[in-house]
């Protein structure tokens, strides 16, 4: 276990270690000038051989911030760096895809607008999502999914432009974001901070979320962090301390407390379904012995981290019903005792078009007796039963009675009913369903009696 001193901590959860300042309006990330927050010990000569490429910077930097005495420079003050002296140019964050409710407040402004994909985020933004997702693309190749009912702000990203070397650091003050930073030389620092703990990262792939655990009179709100690490290795830091948090495991962190010991995370499940499935769709998957519940996600059949559709469930499947024809990505993962979800396991699955609707003018009414009618219709290639469901009219409001057919044809008992409705809806192997066909219906004719009173004399005789 590593420690650091609070002082330290104390600054560190203050204020971000670089800030961009930009114009009030503008998307680019080439502002006028950087804000560095003084760390204990800094001195101007350190922060222009570290950060600029200008040969006076030194001697300048102290009157353009007013500085009179460059060996007292207390933490937390902000130093103005004019961008055009850096070494590395700052770089936008891009949206590469968003879903649902999704807006940011841009630096210097106070109004919020709606997130479209291909919008680039200075450093200062503060992006939120409502009932909605966002996938996040940084230099270097990392990318961000910002889940539901989230909050994140934008410290720092800096780059060397052609070496792919990127610094990012964040504050997620609520919600739930998951990251991939690929391994890099140099490698691609990621930090995320909560007011409970800090992740830090170099190349992996993890999970943060600040969330409130519980509420109540005597204890109000506790915010509580939780980081998943899935690969490589993160450090966490919280209350003068920090914990190396391996590949497999995850920690939590109540803010103004001690970590907790890394826990280890719940194994990958098993997906047990086919790979192409018709409407409605059933994704299932075996269940784990210390699940409390399963948080599922859908998304697009590619590498870009699309969030489409996620649900936190117990049940060990789920079924959707509104997927449009494609291709997509499940993936699962077990929620143990203490919240942290595990290990994910990935499945492709395609939505294959739905079985076919039977069609209503194909049908054909024949009697078979007073009290009991056929009824058939063309049969539906790919279906294993069908639905017949009848009813008094033909909005389907009122007696409706369901029955189960192997074969495109059923005997309706009308119960002495003078007219009655019907409507058809064709099952497929898989469980798959057809929408119900248009209602058709049947009206009560003296022929028809006659035919079937004649029809039912005839049985009884060929029986004595």
């Amino acid at each position: 276990m590593k420690t650091i001193s609070p002082a330290h901590l104390k600054f560190f959860y203050s204020l971000p270690l670089i800030i961009a300042a930009l114009c009030a309006g503008s998307s680019s990330a080439q502002a006028a000038d950087w804000l560095y927050s003084i760390r204990p010990g800094d001195t101007l000569w350190d922060l222009c051989a570290k950060y600029t490429k200008k040969p006076d910077c030194w001697l300048n930097l102290g009157k353009a911030n007013n500085v009179e005495f460059p060996r007292r420079l207390p933490p937390g003050y902000l130093i103005k760096i004019p961008v055009s002296w850096l070494k590395e140019q700052p770089l936008p964050v891009s949206v590469s895809y968003v879903k649902g409710q999704a807006y940011v407040t841009r630096p210097n402004e106070q109004t919020s607008e709606p997130i479209a994909i291909g919008d680039k985020f200075p450093i200062g933004s503060t992006i939120r999502t409502g009932d909605g997702s966002m996938t996040l693309s940084f230099g270097g190749g990392s990318k961000m999914l910002l889940e539901n009912n989230s909050e994140l702000v934008l410290d720092t990203m800096s780059s060397f432009e052609g070496r792919g070397y990127v610094d990012s650091r964040m504050r997620l003050n609520r919600g739930s974001i998951k990251t991939r930073v690929p391994l890099t030389k140099p490698r691609s620092r990621f930090s995320i901070s909560t007011p409970a703990a800090v992740a830090a990262v170099r190349g992996t792939e993890f999970r943060v979320s600040y969330t409130i655990a519980n509420s109540n009179e005597s204890t109000g709100d506790q915010f509580t962090m939780r980081s998943e690490v899935f690969s490589g290795l993160v450090a966490v830091s919280a209350q003068s301390s920090e914990e190396d948090v391996p590949a497999g495991f995850g920690i939590v962190a109540a803010e103004g407390k001690a970590l907790t010991q890394p826990t280890q995370l719940l194994a990958a499940p098993s997906f047990t379904m086919p790979e192409h499935l018709m409407l409605p769709a059933r994704l299932q998957w075996t269940a784990l012995t210390h699940a409390k519940a399963y948080y599922l996600e859908i998304l697009n059949d590619n590498d870009r981290e699309e969030l489409i559709d996620s649900t936190t469930q117990t049940p060990s499947n789920y079924v959707t019903k509104s997927l449009p024809e494609g291709c997509y990505r499940a993936r699962v993962r077990g929620i143990d005792e203490m919240h942290l979800q595990g290990i994910g396991a990935e499945q492709k699955f395609c939505i294959t078009p739905t079985i076919a609707t039977p069609d209503a003018n194909s049908f054909t009414v024949a009697t078979l007796s007073e009290h009991v009618i056929a009824v058939s219709w063309n049969a539906i290639d790919g279906a294993n039963e069908y639905r017949v469901e009848t009813s008094l009219n033909d909005q389907f409001t009122t007696d409706v009675v369901s029955a189960i057919t192997m074969k495109p044809s059923i005997a309706i008992d009308i119960h002495n009913q003078e007219n009655i409705y019907f409507r058809v809806q064709a099952i497929g192997t898989q469980g798959e369903e057809s929408k119900f066909s248009d209602a058709k219906g049947w009206v009560s004719s003296h022929l028809d009696r006659t035919i079937a009173l004649i029809a039912t004399y005839i049985v009884l005789l060929l029986m004595l």
